[in-house]
């Protein structure tokens, strides 16, 4: 595992090999696997779905590894956007986190997903960690328009402080314009 995890791209021919480990009972497995996967990056993509899968493991180490991999994968990951952002919502705050950092580093790619990260906004008040995880990650997008502004602008008003504060945060990446709006 550890020379196909140096060997990165290269390796590339043992994907499928390495994809059919992601199913085995031994959860170091799982996520050894998963981690050659993700030093292949781009040249592993059509081990997406697979990858995608273990990102509903039940060991949070194999979720977090999963979702990096697929952050790791880019445009090839582009279809397990909507399960990574579901991710948000995961009870461990390590893989939360984890996911924001990966949403974050897709970037551009998020573009046409705006719309489901801002809908995750609408979550009951005792869910103000998923409100400040999907804040954290919006203000970081550079596609996050005055449109989605109507869904922002009531987090100045959230009962957790945090949030009101990440809400502050995307407003003023949005420029002025947005904070004349608020």
């Amino acid at each position: 595992i550890e020379v196909f995890k140096a060997m990165g791209a290269a390796a590339r021919d043992q994907a499928p090999s390495l994809a059919a480990l992601l199913k085995h009972e031994d959860d170091q497995v799982r996520l050894a696997a998963i981690e050659v996967l993700e030093a292949m990056g781009p040249a592993a993509r059509e081990q997406a779905p697979h990858l995608g899968e273990r990102i509903q493991d039940s060991h949070s180490q194999v979720r977090v590894a999963a979702a990096r991999a697929l952050g790791a994968l880019r445009e090839g990951a582009r279809e397990q956007i909507p399960a990574l952002v579901q991710l948000l919502k995961d009870a461990d705050p390590h893989v939360r986190s984890t996911v924001v950092n990966v949403l974050i580093s897709m970037g551009e790619i998020l573009q046409d997903d705006i719309p489901m990260l801002v809908d995750l906004l609408k979550v009951p008040d005792s869910e103000y960690m998923l409100r400040l995880e999907v804040v954290k990650v919006l203000t970081a997008l550079k596609h996050v328009t005055i449109v989605h502004m109507s869904r922002i602008v009531p987090l100045l008003e959230d009962p957790n402080h945090n949030v009101r504060i990440a809400a502050v945060d995307v407003l003023a990446a949005l420029g002025p314009a947005a904070m004349a709006q608020a």
